[in-house]
């Protein structure tokens, strides 16, 4: 077997995640497939297969965007049978989440993602106190939300001078395929308005889009960045273990700016019970290896009838390599993650 360079570049993505004969196109890919569906066009099910599709049937947006005032990260969940979201916000002057809220329903009623993350992407969560929606319009992808008498949220992710996005379509054992889009190295405009206060969000964003049929049980770790380099470029990564791929799969690890470009395998370092402790990510011999230096987090615990999630999910920044590129003070996130639903 040849060694597969890294970064490594990639094909344009395909028009569909499945092809005429109803098989799913895996690998990783440069740019957007418009509508993702999750199973065949004309697949064929009784009536046991299809609930149970529905039940492992999962989409979801995260948005990440920020810059020296402010960092926020936001997600819509619809996931079965279960719907739900999460917005932070983190005063970096403060050091400290000053605003942290999740939220539960159920899907469709209170949580809805569209099939596409491209051009008229949808997704929206009102559950009371909090609602969250995403849009796309143009090159731009809209993050508004309140959370009563305490958030005012409303940022924009512009690509219009950004890398085509990073797309992978990945086999899952028993279930799948799953579909995930990442995009990077955004410009993000907009502003939080606590309590009062106004954070000024002007800087750098990156999204997350994933849908597919998904395992009863998954579990991983991840790192987003995204901002500048040492030089001043723009750059951004996506790396991930875990969430069904085999140690030694790339899986969805990819230079998201310049590029996008695959990246190899990483492990993670970290403990679990001190979170806001540094973490490690590093892998290829050397052509990934950071340090995390967490600010502060967001911690869930869900213990519903059908589903059990756990996971933190840590704000800070990245110093060290990427690609040989030298990075220091590059917001992002990692997050340790392991639902059931």
């Amino acid at each position: 077997m040849t060694a597969v360079p890294y970064p490594a570049s990639l094909p344009p993505a395909p028009e569909a995640v499945f092809d005429a004969a109803g098989a799913p196109r895996l690998g990783a890919f440069a740019g957007v497939i418009p509508l993702v569906a999750l199973v065949a066009p004309r697949a064929r099910a009784g009536l046991r297969d299809r609930l149970r599709r529905a039940a492992r049937a999962k989409r979801w947006f995260y948005l990440f965007a920020g810059g020296a005032e402010a960092l926020v990260g936001a997600a819509i969940v619809e996931a079965g049978l279960f719907g739900g979201a999460f917005v932070w916000v983190l005063d970096r002057r403060r050091r400290e989440m000053v605003v942290e809220r999740s939220g539960a329903g159920l899907p469709k009623v209170n949580a809805e993602v569209g099939a596409s993350p491209a051009e008229g992407a949808r997704a929206r969560f009102d559950g009371g106190a909090m609602a969250l929606r995403v849009e796309r319009t143009g090159a731009a992808w809209r993050l508004t939300g309140r959370v009563r008498r305490h958030l005012e949220l409303d940022v924009s992710l512009s690509a219009a001078d950004a890398p085509q996005p990073f797309t992978l379509v990945a086999a899952v054992p028993g279930a799948g395929p799953r579909t995930t889009l990442k995009a990077g190295a955004l410009h993000a405009e907009g502003a939080a308005r606590v309590d009062g206060r106004t954070l000024r969000l002007d800087g750098t964003g990156a999204l997350d889009y994933t849908a597919g049929l998904l395992a009863r049980e998954t579990a991983w770790r991840w790192a987003l960045g995204t901002g500048r380099d040492a030089s001043g470029a723009p750059l951004a990564f996506n790396l991930c273990a875990g969430f069904g791929v085999p140690d030694c799969d790339a899986g969805e690890n990819a230079l998201l700016a310049p590029g996008p470009e695959r990246l190899p395998p990483v492990r993670f370092e970290l403990d679990p019970a001190r979170p806001l402790a540094p973490w490690r990510i590093a892998g290829g011999g050397g052509a990934v290896d950071l340090g995390f230096l967490p600010e502060a987090l967001h911690r869930e615990r869900k213990e519903l009838a059908l589903v059990r999630t756990r996971f933190v999910q840590v704000a800070g920044t990245f110093e060290g390599v990427v690609a040989g590129r030298r990075v220091a003070a590059l917001p992002g996130v990692v997050e340790d993650h392991w639902a059931r639903w």
